[in-house]
Parts: C-alpha cells; sequence; structure tokens
C-alpha cells in the first residue's frame, strides 16, 4: 500500500519539529532537519502500525 502524508517542519527549542497533518498527534522532534527527514517517515509507519 502506498499513501501520501504531508510533512510540516519547523524550527523549534533546540532542533526542529515534525508534526504530520493526516495524522493527528504524529507530532517528533530532531536536532537537525536532515534527522527530521530520515526519521519522520519511520515514525509515520509505526504510528499506522500501531494496534488499536
Amino acid at each position: 500500500m502506498h499513501a501520501t502524508f504531508t510533512g510540516v517542519f519547523k524550527p523549534g527549542g533546540k532542533g526542529w519539529i515534525a508534526s504530520v497533518e493526516e495524522l493527528p498527534g504524529a507530532n517528533t522532534q530532531g536536532t537537525t532537519l536532515y534527522a527530521l527527514c530520515y526519521t519522520t517517515p519511520r515514525y509515520c509507519v509505526e504510528v499506522i502500525e500501531a494496534p488499536g
């Protein structure tokens, strides 16, 4: 299955904050924008596959 999501990346605190518009509550943070571009899609998969 393939899905497209919209990531919103904002500077915050000591790094960056990412949220995904289509997954309420799916927020993550990282020290660099590069790190968030790597971890955010993986985090989305975890949120979607989480039980119940």
